[in-house]
């Protein structure tokens, strides 16, 4: 019950301070309802269709090697090719014989041009007699051009794609129909030793059991989970609202400095009601408004959101269970402060520090290694992880217990400090 007047006390305090919780919660809003409702989400997923480095392709084989290996290319770049049309007017093109029908000396002609001007980065020239040559054996070049005055980064990339699909069109090609049951490895060795295996075969076999020589099939790591991209939604929320929510550790200890310059606490103490009462009714006060400040930012967010035609799924049981332990890590760190002689100011350094490290500022996937190891030992890492998990990778609350496991332990070990230094207040 002292606990609970004590709470009580607190939020009627807040309520005389309406500007204060408008603060906490309109700095968070301002940054992130602005960006949701900025964002394109149309174009965004026009953008994760575009394949990037445009590259023209003359195929003057046409056979299946020289298929395949420009349906790989076209799966890692822009493939130009069968030129016709305004193109052709456009480089004046349209009276060269080359390009008196669409093929590959057409495909060619514009490619070269179009290589001068910077609109492609590289022309690759497939030639004839690729597919009979791989057929027998033989080594057959393929021309890649690319301006030597342009960028050498991007034409060495062109390259080394191209060098490592046509391996990879190469080598599938031998093992064609890799997936399913290989009787055996007749089919690669050589004649003699073909006629040796089958004389073998042929004769009646004891333990085979039918099994056949090699078996393959096509299975998932047991550890691997594909990840969903991540949306300015799924990232502005967590980042922005995990940083904002530890702006609330520099208010409460603004609060209790003034009560104990006006001599509440002294008063508080000299009844029934003890230091723990004190800092855990305020940890309840704390945790209550820092959770109300996440849910009013969400829900917000979320409503932005889906006005922009983007609908953010978020399970609820989750996002309270993480929301009150990281608000409980948040108020915790404020009591911690508010019980030592540290100046008022210092209440910043939490969420300045923290959210450097934390992935608040700079996304966790995108810190530099050195920066990752510090991460681990601040709250804001597991806030947005954990938020992240749930708006972003549609988690639950059995997949985000790790993040709660740790914010609930930040907030035992910085309340149970709060306790034991509360004595220094005068």
């Amino acid at each position: 019950m002292r606990i609970f007047s004590l709470f009580k006390n607190d939020i009627k305090r807040v309520f005389k301070d309406v500007g204060v919780f408008i603060g906490l919660l309109l700095m968070p809003l301002v940054i992130i309802i602005p960006t949701i409702l900025d964002t394109d989400f149309s174009e965004m997923e026009d953008d994760t269709e575009e394949k990037g480095t445009p590259i023209g392709i003359a195929d003057f084989d046409g056979s299946q090697i020289s298929q395949d290996f420009i349906k790989e290319l076209d799966e890692n770049l822009l493939i130009e090719q069968d030129y016709a049309g305004e193109i052709l007017t456009q480089y004046e093109l349209e009276g060269d014989p080359r390009c008196a029908q669409s093929g590959p000396a057409c495909d060619e002609a514009v490619g070269l041009v179009r290589l001068v001007d910077g609109s492609i980065a590289g022309l690759l020239v497939i030639p004839e007699g690729l597919g009979a040559a791989f057929k027998d054996g033989k080594q057959t070049p393929v021309i890649l051009y690319f301006d030597p005055g342009g960028d050498a980064l991007l034409a060495t990339q062109v390259e080394k794609i191209s060098q490592g699909l046509a391996i990879k069109v190469a080598l599938t090609s031998q093992i064609e129909g890799a997936k399913g049951d290989f009787t055996d490895l007749n089919s690669i060795s050589d004649p003699k030793v073909r006629d040796e295996i089958d004389q073998m075969i042929n004769q009646s076999a004891i333990g085979t059991g039918g099994e056949t020589a090699i078996h393959v099939d096509e299975v998932t790591p047991s550890g691997y989970s594909e990840q969903k991209k991540l949306g300015p939604v799924e990232l502005s929320l967590p980042q922005t609202s995990v940083l904002f929510i530890f702006l609330f550790p520099m208010f409460l200890v603004s609060w209790v400095r003034e009560e104990q310059a006006n001599g509440l606490f002294r008063r508080l103490l000299s009844t029934p009601a003890n230091k723990s009462n004190l800092i855990v009714g305020k940890l309840f006060f704390g945790v209550l408004l820092c959770t109300l400040q996440m849910v009013i930012i969400y829900g917000l967010g979320i409503i932005a959101s889906t006005s922009k035609g983007h609908s953010v799924a978020l399970d609820i049981p989750g996002f309270l269970v993480l929301t009150l332990a990281l608000s409980a890590a948040s108020t915790s760190i404020g009591l911690l402060i508010a019980s030592t002689r540290l100046p008022t100011g210092v209440a910043i350094i939490p969420m300045l520090l923290g959210g450097a490290l934390g992935g608040c500022i700079l996304f966790l996937d995108w810190m530099p290694p050195f920066m990752v190891p510090f991460s681990y030992f601040t709250p804001q890492r597991y806030g947005v992880s954990g938020y992240v998990e749930l708006i972003g990778r549609g988690g639950d609350v059995i997949s985000i217990l790790p993040q709660v496991g740790v914010l609930m332990l930040f907030s035992v070990i910085f309340t149970g400090i709060a306790i034991w230094r509360f004595d220094l207040l005068d």
